[in-house]
């Protein structure tokens, strides 16, 4: 850098640039997982849609003073930072009351239940006549009871 330039504008730059590198690694990509919504300047929801699973959490900040979330439904409504679990899977839509066109959404999705392996025996076949000698009635049964 030249001698006598101002370096803030460059450390500005450099500063951000590594917010933004940040937000695409990590909060750019949130989904399945409590999340964070921050309002920022010029007005907007950042991010401006979340995916959470059901029962996550989302945390809005920066709302004070300067921003609302709300729902006309009402499941949201707040001028503070607050948090909201969401219980119930679904699309939720909000908005700034002070802001026209500053919206948000939370997608909630449901959890999808694991696939856990039972250990249920697996039936042999149980021979029911051997060649040369008389035919027996042998029960079958689905564990094997200790035979074969």
């Amino acid at each position: 850098m030249p001698k006598g330039m101002d370096r803030r504008p460059f450390a500005l730059a450099l500063l951000l640039g590594a917010g933004l590198a940040a937000w695409m690694l990590g909060a750019g990509s949130l989904g399945a997982a409590d999340a964070t919504v921050m309002g920022v300047f010029p007005p907007a929801f950042s991010p401006s849609s979340v995916t959470i699973n059901v029962n996550d959490q989302v945390t809005w900040t920066g709302i004070t003073g300067n921003h609302t979330v709300s729902r006309d439904d009402g499941l949201l409504e707040s001028a503070n930072d607050f948090s909201h679990r969401f219980t119930q899977a679904g699309t939720f839509d909000y908005f700034c009351r002070i802001h026209v066109g500053m919206t948000g959404r939370v997608v909630v999705q449901s959890v999808a239940p694991t696939n856990t392996p039972t250990n249920t025996p697996t039936p042999r076949p149980i021979p029911t006549h051997v060649p040369g000698q008389p035919r027996q009635l042998v029960p079958l049964v689905a564990d094997n009871a200790g035979l074969g």
